[in-house]
């Protein structure tokens, strides 16, 4: 019932932006084509309903945009920033999701590290579900638990390569 409640408002712009492949708020589409035979429940359905209707009545069509929007979040490059712009990001960005799929094999089954997956997976989806916005913004949340669990990936290679050292 609460959900509904925070819904009632909301779901309709919701299916308003996929209905016109919305990718990034607002309304750009990466020249991702709207789905023509596209179900869009009727109103007199409570949100959370019209909402399950919509994704199982569209599953490709909700699981295309929805992975779109999450790999949008993730890469963080957009096609209005600069080219030096997009270029950082990925000299930046990228390798430190690279060590935090490393780091991630440290500290394993802590409560801790848990949390903070559990947080970047809910950040994910949420956007995933909603829509990336023009700014980047959405990103800024999870990026500290990012940064934490990447840093064990670093600590992790430094201190293989230390072994490695005193070895020889």
């Amino acid at each position: 019932m609460l959900l509904n409640f925070v819904l009632r408002n909301y779901i309709s712009s919701f299916l308003e932006s996929y209905a016109k492949a919305e990718i990034i708020y607002p309304n750009i589409s990466l020249n991702v084509a709207r789905s023509e035979d596209l179900i869009i429940p009727e109103a007199h359905f409570p949100p959370l309903i019209r909402l399950v209707i919509f994704i199982f009545s569209n599953p490709i069509y909700f699981t295309k945009i929805s992975l779109i929007k999450a790999a949008l979040l993730l890469a963080h490059v957009k096609p209005y920033y600069s080219f030096f712009h997009n270029a950082v990001i990925c000299i930046f960005l990228y390798p430190i999701y690279y060590f935090m799929i490393k780091g991630m094999n440290s500290f394993a089954g802590s409560n801790i590290k848990l949390f903070m997956l559990i947080f970047i997976l809910f950040q994910v989806i949420t956007v995933s579900l909603t829509s990336e916005n023009w700014d980047g913004r959405f990103l800024l949340p999870i990026l500290p638990y990012v940064f934490i669990i990447a840093s064990f990936g670093i600590t992790d290679m430094i201190e293989s390569k230390l072994k490695l050292l005193k070895i020889h």
